[in-house]
This record gives structure tokens, C-alpha cells and sequence, in this order.
């Protein structure tokens, strides 16, 4: 009886200290992931292109107005769905028309009097330490030469305020060709728990000289001759 106590004593022991370590690993496990900050989230601004746009609580038009996006400040672009876009930022959150709002790329593309959006960027973000890791890649979809290009990444906080903003340009007097591609690198030094949205947007570049041709001049004495009967 007694060799028979030892044993169960022995079980029960093993089995207490069995279930203190699965308890002390698992609240381990518990607190490493609260400390574990979430992956921040991309987006991009847009502008209206008109002022007062109308801003509705669904993506629809017959929806609730909640108000008007002004033409003078730029909005996170946070959701797309077919026709319509969700926008916010420390004062309006809403859906509005698609076709009422562009990026600042869309914008300086028509200012050239382009007729397509000559560059397309793709962006990853990374958690390193406490920093935040920017991996992007920008593809020139023109057949033509492009340089200066200049991207920018604003850290926003959860009220949207902005935190800090890195500039980046590549390409610098140099020419991207037609249908190609650029990686570029940036980092959010010390914002990853501060900063959970990444806003990212090309604000400018440059067609070098030549690569658009421009129409001869025509002299007015040639285009008052030929086909001019008195």
C-alpha cells in the first residue's frame, strides 16, 4: 500500500509540474504575441478634383450624404469597390465617386498632357526591431524613357495624424527605360508601434528631352502655298 502512495505521489507531482510548465509557456506565448505589433497597412492619398465632392456612409449614390470632400486636402484611400472609393482622413471618412479623385501621379500625368498613367509601384512593409522596413518596386508601363522620380511615405498614427514622412528618388538624371522596373528602400526609424498606416504616393518624374516629339514649326509663306487657286 505504501510502495502504491509513492506512486501516486509521485504522479500527481509530475503531473502539477507538467501542467505549471504548459501554463508558464503558454502565457509566454500570450505575452510575446501582445508584444508583437500588426504589420503596418498600406495606402495611398488621393485628391479630389473638384471642390465640395460628395461624400456618402455607403458606396453608393443614393446613399447618405455625410458631407463634402474639399478639393484643398488630400484623403487616405482605404477601400476600393467597383465604382467607388472610401476615403479618410482627421476630419471626413466616407465613400465617394471613384471618377471624383485621383492620386497625385494621376494628377501630374494629365498636367503633361498624358493620356495614360506612365508608372505603376508596388509596396511591401516589413517589422524589423522597431522600425518599419519599406520594400517598393516602380515599373515604367510607358514605351518611353522616364527620370527624377520622386516617391514619398508618410507615417500616419491611429487618428491619421502624420508622424514622419521619407523621401526617396531614383533614377536621378538617368533614364528608366520603356518597361522598366526599379526597387527602391526607405525606413520608418522607431515608428512601428506608432505608426499603424504607411501612405505612400509618386509625386513627380520627368520625360527627358526628346523622348515626346514635338511638331515642327510651320513656316506661314510654305502654308500659304500649294492648294491656294485665285
Amino acid at each position: 500500500m505504501k510502495r502504491s502512495g509513492y506512486v501516486w505521489a509521485i504522479l500527481l507531482i509530475v503531473l502539477v509540474v507538467s501542467f505549471l510548465i504548459l501554463l508558464i509557456l503558454s502565457l509566454s506565448g500570450y505575452f510575446q504575441m501582445q508584444q508583437i505589433p500588426e504589420i503596418p497597412k498600406v495606402v495611398k492619398f488621393v485628391y479630389p478634383v473638384v471642390d465640395k465632392v460628395p461624400v456618402y456612409n455607403e458606396p453608393s449614390p443614393v446613399a447618405t450624404l455625410l458631407g463634402h470632400a474639399s478639393r484643398d486636402e488630400r484623403y487616405l484611400e482605404t477601400k476600393r469597390v467597383p465604382g467607388f472609393i472610401r476615403i479618410e482622413n482627421d476630419t471626413m471618412a466616407g465613400w465617394v465617386d471613384r471618377k471624383k479623385v485621383m492620386t497625385k501621379l494621376e494628377r501630374v500625368s494629365a498636367a503633361d498632357g498624358l493620356n495614360l498613367i506612365p508608372l505603376d509601384m508596388a509596396v511591401e512593409v516589413l517589422p524589423f526591431q522597431n522600425d518599419i522596413m519599406i520594400n517598393g518596386k516602380i515599373i515604367n508601363q510607358w514605351d518611353k524613357p522616364i527620370r527624377n522620380i520622386k516617391v514619398s511615405f508618410t507615417f500616419l498614427d491611429m487618428s491619421l495624424k502624420q508622424l514622419a514622412t521619407e523621401n526617396v528618388e531614383v533614377y536621378k538624371q538617368q533614364d528608366l527605360p520603356g518597361g522598366g522596373t526599379v526597387d527602391l528602400h526607405a525606413i520608418g526609424h522607431g515608428l512601428l508601434q506608432s505608426a499603424p498606416y504607411v501612405a505612400y504616393e509618386i509625386d513627380d518624374f520627368d520625360i527627358p528631352p526628346g523622348a515626346i516629339p514635338t511638331p515642327e514649326p510651320v513656316d506661314e509663306k510654305i502654308k500659304g502655298m500649294g492648294g491656294e487657286t485665285e
